[in-house]
């Protein structure tokens, strides 16, 4: 599930990376005319081949998500959490609050306080409400947050 622009940011990426890989193909082509041999021995030429390979296997891998991607409206509502959603916890134990933005699957070029909805956090805080405790499994234990405020 995405929102409209995180999709249209992941399609932007695919266009960055195959740009990019259009370019290693060029510096490929180079390296292969500079060397008498087409890959043994030639460092540039190897390289630039195994830069292509994972610029290839992200843009595959990105493209698939695209194809299968479908696309929520933005919340209207600001009674349960969804995505698109900026909401306020508190950790009950430490007083500490933290606020994020409940983003789609892949939020690329987001910043860290952009939470995927399939994150621990993201998961544990979506259609829950304001005044709610909820638990999220980190890998440094169990959260505990209260959901203090939840703004479009």
């Amino acid at each position: 599930m995405f929102l409209g622009e995180d999709l249209e940011a992941l399609k932007a990426e695919v266009g960055r990376l195959q740009n990019e890989n259009r370019e290693i193909g060029q510096e490929k082509a180079l390296a292969t005319s500079q060397s008498s041999e087409t890959w043994h021995d030639n460092f540039g030429f190897e390289e630039t081949n195994r830069q292509q390979m994972q610029y290839g296997a992200r843009i595959g891998q990105l493209m698939r998500i695209i194809s299968h991607a479908r696309i929520v409206p933005w919340p209207g509502l600001t009674e349960l959490v969804a995505i698109g959603h900026t909401v306020t916890v508190e950790n009950p134990d430490t007083g500490e609050k933290k606020t994020f933005r409940i983003g789609s699957y892949l939020t690329p070029g987001a910043d860290s306080s952009v939470i995927p909805y399939s994150s621990p956090i993201g998961r544990a805080l979506l259609k829950k409400a304001k005044g709610e405790t909820v638990s999220a499994k980190l890998p440094a234990g169990i959260r505990k947050y209260k959901i203090i405020e939840i703004e479009l």
